[in-house]
């Protein structure tokens, strides 16, 4: 297990995202296939009730999985294609942790679950994510279409 400085987010390249500076997610561990990363609760994250906003647990969720993926292929985009949150308890206060496990990583697509807890370890949600794999970007000379000196083929 490769286990980083609990405020950095370097291993998986998280650190240039400013949307992971704005929630202040950051990697607590990670290896191929899984991740676990924390995110503090700040009162600007809680919803009208005073709890942490269902957007949020979410875009964790999503984070951590991509996270988790990020090692088995980290020069491969991806993009969430579908994510299913299942919400049990509130959190008003704390920290929440995603535990993020890649079950299935094939050719194009991939899944994830993932378990966010709060600091005490009690379950507020379960998410699964679904990603599509895009290959690395092609050489310019091979975007386009064939071409002649005479014009297009």
């Amino acid at each position: 297990m490769n286990s980083l400085n609990a405020a950095s987010t370097e291993g998986t390249g998280f650190e240039r995202s400013p949307f992971w500076h704005l929630l202040g997610m950051r990697v607590l561990t990670e290896r191929p296939g899984y991740a676990e990363v924390e995110l503090p609760v700040r009162p600007e994250l809680l919803q009208v009730q005073g709890v942490v906003h269902g957007g949020v647990i979410s875009a964790l969720a999503d984070s951590a999985a991509a996270a988790a993926f990020r090692l088995i292929a980290p020069d491969e985009p991806i993009s969430t294609i579908e994510l299913t949150v299942t919400y049990i308890a509130p959190v008003k206060e704390g920290r929440l942790v995603a535990r993020a496990e890649i079950l299935s990583a094939r050719r194009r697509i991939f899944v994830a679950d993932v378990r966010i807890t709060d600091g005490d370890g009690s379950l507020i949600a379960v998410a699964r994510a679904v990603y599509r794999r895009f290959s690395p970007a092609r050489p310019a000379t091979m975007a386009g279409p064939a071409r002649s000196a005479d014009g297009p083929a």
